[in-house]
């Protein structure tokens, strides 16, 4: 199956739309704040690192993909990670998606979250949430690179992908936005989202053996 890199990040898929705004989160003044919306349930999975200093979010998404395999939107903060902040990030964590809910008109179940920055430091609440609405207004399906631009800390550059492929019959697209970070003493971690769309049905077997091959060699360094 041959992929061809397109335009539109992870609002390449028709029914995704993706915003990022500068909340004020980061002391930089540089974008911090992320959304990602599908018009309808799309099927949702993770993949959660075992890392005992971990961010709130892990743990919530973990519960919210145990408890329910959809989602409607990921909202993701920049300036602060919210790891090792204890059941006080938990619940800004739990704040943040019912807020966006409300706004939104969709089950705070349906929202899965991300965090990136600075550990040890909580969520900087007040702020977010009342940046909510203008991100939410931000929205639209040209929106992946001002998302991609949102979660950046430590990159150099936004990494954002759209591929498409014939499947059969039926297409394939495979869309990525994603935030990368190492810092010293070898330690390193990862956020991203990927959103894979198929147009028409498609035998499910054939799918995940093409699907399994790693297409991270076409992200920008």
């Amino acid at each position: 199956m041959a992929w061809q890199v397109v335009s539109g990040g992870v609002t390449a898929p028709k029914g995704y739309r993706a915003a990022g705004i500068t909340a004020g989160l980061k002391p930089s003044g540089l974008p911090d704040l992320a959304l990602i919306v599908s018009d309808v349930e799309a099927i949702a999975a993770g993949v959660f690192t075992l890392n005992v200093v971990r961010a709130a979010c892990v743990d919530y998404c973990r519960d919210k993909l145990r408890a329910r395999l959809n989602a409607r939107a990921i909202l993701c903060n920049a300036g602060q990670a919210n790891a090792a902040t204890g059941s006080q990030g938990m619940a800004d964590a739990v704040d943040s998606a019912q807020s966006l809910s409300q706004l939104l008109g969709i089950l705070p179940e349906a929202i899965l979250l991300a965090s990136t920055g600075v550990i040890g430091q909580r969520i900087k609440l007040d702020i977010l949430k009342s940046a909510l609405p203008k991100l939410i207004e931000s929205l639209s399906d040209s929106g992946s690179d001002d998302a991609a631009k949102a979660i950046c800390t430590t990159d150099l550059v936004p990494k954002a992908i759209a591929r498409v492929a014939p499947v059969d019959a039926f297409t394939t697209r495979n869309p990525w936005v994603s935030s990368a970070n190492t810092a010293k003493l070898g330690f390193a971690w990862a956020i991203g989202f990927r959103a894979i769309v198929i147009v028409g049905a498609v035998n499910a077997e054939f799918l995940e053996a093409r699907e399994a091959e790693s297409f991270a060699e076409t992200l920008p360094k």
